[in-house]
């Protein structure tokens, strides 16, 4: 006689709130697929695009906005100021471009 186990559900696994909102995050990205969202976190692609609508939708609340300041001085002009050098091509090859001084003097980066 064939004694099989009885047929068990599965209970459904519950995601956080916050869990929700980084994975619709994560796959609104540029360089993210849904599929590689999903496999990167072990969750069904189905999951991932309802938490992208209900997140759109606003249901998981505003995100949290971290702001973060880099440190900034101020330097007086100096000998060969006036030129930044910025990568114009893939090959990295850099062309000088001028400043462009304004009424409140300007940001070299």
């Amino acid at each position: 006689m064939n004694q099989s186990a009885p047929n068990r559900r599965v209970p459904r696994r519950e995601y956080s709130q916050d869990f929700k909102r980084q994975v619709a995050q994560q796959s609104l990205s540029a360089d993210a697929t849904v599929t590689q969202v999903a496999k990167d976190n072990n969750i069904p692609e189905g999951c991932v695009w309802r938490w992208r609508r209900e997140y759109a939708a606003g249901k998981y609340g505003k995100p949290s906005e971290k702001v973060s300041f880099l440190p900034v001085g101020i330097a007086t002009p100096s000998e060969g100021a006036g030129q930044v050098n910025v990568a114009a091509d893939v090959d990295n090859a850099a062309a000088p471009v001028p400043n462009t001084p304004t009424s409140a003097g300007y940001l070299e980066l």
